[in-house]
């Protein structure tokens, strides 16, 4: 059994949610957008299995550092798997989202700090913590 980490990104719009896969998870930052006061998904923290389309939560999910003009939180989200996942596509799976709200009519930059523990490869039989800043833009 092949388990492969991902980190992905959920695109809503009024027609349409999609997750577009960003590709394995490491320590770094990102950029993200959100809309002013409404609780928007960041980011997705799973990996899943290609022979059975099982999905794993990532364990140990934590916001390190909360945004100064908002809320960061872990919620479970529903979605549909995009194509690239190949056999698994159009399966619908819970894991838990790191979710973004904005404070009040605050527009503008915002940031955060999200870490969890990524799973062991086959090459590397040890777990171990991962950390990402979120830069959040505000509209």
């Amino acid at each position: 059994m092949t388990r492969v980490s991902v980190f992905g990104l959920l695109v809503a719009s009024a027609a349409a949610m999609a997750l577009a896969l960003v590709g394995p998870a490491s320590a770094g930052g990102m950029t993200r957008s959100a809309a002013r006061g409404k609780a928007t998904p960041m980011e997705p923290l799973f990996a899943w299995t290609r022979e059975t389309c099982a999905i794993y939560p990532v364990q140990n999910v934590r916001i390190e550092q909360q945004p100064q003009h908002g809320t960061a939180s872990i919620a479970t989200v529903n979605v549909k798997l995009p194509a690239s996942f190949g056999v698994c596509a159009g399966t619908n799976v819970d894991m838990p989202w790191v979710v973004y709200q904005s404070a009040g009519t605050f527009s503008g930059a915002d940031h955060f700090t999200v870490s969890w523990v990524s799973h062991a490869t086959v090459l590397e039989n040890t777990s171990r913590y991962q950390f990402y800043d979120v830069a959040v833009t505000v509209r």
